[in-house]
């Protein structure tokens, strides 16, 4: 990626600034449906959807302190934008920020620096694909392992971005998560893979997403940060299931996710399937919910496009 001298030396001192940071722990206090349902009641622009994705992170992640995490997305943004104001690439500025981003977050450099001979560089955790453990559902995982899952990545990318006030929405499929950033000519940005970009034909044909369900706005749709948070409630419910044998708590996020967002399948089955509720579980069905099962070209397919953007080196 091209660059000119200043603004490089600005990248290079941001970055080695905020990868240094670490968390600091407080006292024990889990997430809550009704803390969650404070900021679903803002309008849509006030919406800090980083705040959101930390808060829900809580159940997982108790100790977490949520305005320290929220300085350290606003200083790696700032560390984003250097690298967008270095780059000398002629193309779009939409194409150029998508570049920027995935450099930051996928190739070291001085950008990512966070010490001696050591950078922040976010991988995909290939273990997850056939035993995620519960705990890398919530972005805290991400951030302090610097591996990710589709649950994981394309949120902070679309958190950055969205400090960045860049036009970009989370797009939902059966158990996966990209980031669209509207206008620019390659639009999908599949965080999984060093932010490559893989078309919605393709996506539909090798995660086997049912036209039903792209109709009624299930799956492929840019999704409000509203929708965004709902989506992630059902992350919570599933922790709460495997990890607490919570299903109280878990059936009010899975009841506030279908509240916000008349689209979710998946929350809708899960509603359904906790309270024995045949009429939420046939709503699942007549939105179209699927089984989150992918062509083996896909894992192939994100692969190839981790090695073509040349990332993690």
């Amino acid at each position: 990626m091209g660059k000119n001298n200043a603004a490089y030396k600005q990248s290079f001192r941001i970055g080695a600034t905020i990868l240094l940071l670490l968390f600091i722990f407080i006292a024990h206090i889990h997430a809550s449906p009704e803390e969650i349902k404070k900021i679903l009641e803002l309008p849509e622009k006030d919406i800090d959807v980083g705040r959101a994705a930390l808060i829900l992170s809580k159940d997982a992640f108790p100790d977490i302190d949520i305005e320290y995490c929220l300085k350290f997305f606003d200083n790696m943004a700032m560390g984003v934008n250097a690298v967008v104001k270095a780059s000398i690439d002629k193309v779009s500025i939409e194409d150029k920020r998508i570049g920027s981003m995935n450099t930051f977050l996928y190739r070291a450099g001085p950008w990512n620096r966070a010490g001696k001979d050591r950078n922040m560089v976010f991988t995909y955790d290939e273990k997850s694909v056939e035993d995620m453990e519960p705990k890398a559902l919530f972005i805290p995982n991400m951030l302090l392992t610097h591996k990710g899952t589709c649950a994981t990545m394309p949120v902070l990318w679309y958190i950055l971005a969205d400090r960045l006030k860049w036009d970009v929405n989370i797009v939902r499929l059966p158990g996966h998560l990209f980031v669209r950033y509207n206008g620019a000519k390659l639009a999908n940005i599949e965080a999984t893979a060093n932010g490559g970009f893989i078309p919605d034909s393709q996506y539909i044909k090798d995660m086997r997403v049912p036209n039903k369900a792209i109709a009624q706005g299930v799956y492929m749709k840019s999704l409000s940060k509203k929708q965004f948070i709902s989506t992630l409630m059902v992350n919570n419910a599933f922790y709460l299931i495997e990890e607490e044998k919570d299903s109280i708590r878990a059936i009010k996020y899975l009841k506030l996710a279908v509240q916000y967002d008349n689209t979710n399948a998946e929350a809708f089955n899960g509603f359904g399937t906790l309270t024995k509720n045949n009429k939420h579980l046939q709503q699942a069905k007549e939105l179209g919910i699927t089984d989150h099962k992918y062509s083996d070209e896909f894992y192939k397919k994100r692969k190839n496009v981790v090695a073509k953007t040349g990332g993690n080196k």
